[in-house]
């Protein structure tokens, strides 16, 4: 499976929107604009997700990488957005040090010797 190109993530999953989904999406991007990948995210979920603020932080807070970083990622971004539903002032710096921190031992000090400032 080959990694989606960030500026193709959003046309691609409007696309495959339907029902309901379809029509909010296009009411969404016609009010606003094209969103970001980040912020699709966070807008799907605000709209409809329901979600247990408690179960959300919980399972941010207990995250780390299990397996490839790739399912790694793709878990902490699901994570991230559903964590600036509930605050929205959390920062990039916040979410990089638990990214980091989340990581196999084996890869941790090296990604942390980077001084990453974005997951992307």
């Amino acid at each position: 499976m080959m990694p989606i190109p960030e500026d193709q993530k959003v046309p691609l999953a409007s696309i495959h929107m339907k029902g309901r989904a379809e029509l909010w999406c296009q009411g969404h991007v016609e009010k606003k604009g094209e969103p970001s990948w980040a912020d699709l995210i966070v807008a799907i979920l605000e709209r409809f997700e329901d979600l247990d603020h408690e179960r959300v932080v919980s399972e941010f807070n207990k995250l780390h990488q299990e397996s490839t970083i790739n399912a790694y990622l793709e878990r902490f971004e699901e994570l991230e957005a559903q964590m600036l539903i509930f605050n929205k002032n959390l920062g990039e710096e916040f979410f990089m040090m638990k990214f980091i921190s989340g990581l196999k031992e084996e890869i941790k000090g090296y990604v942390a010797t980077m001084k990453p400032t974005t997951l992307t």
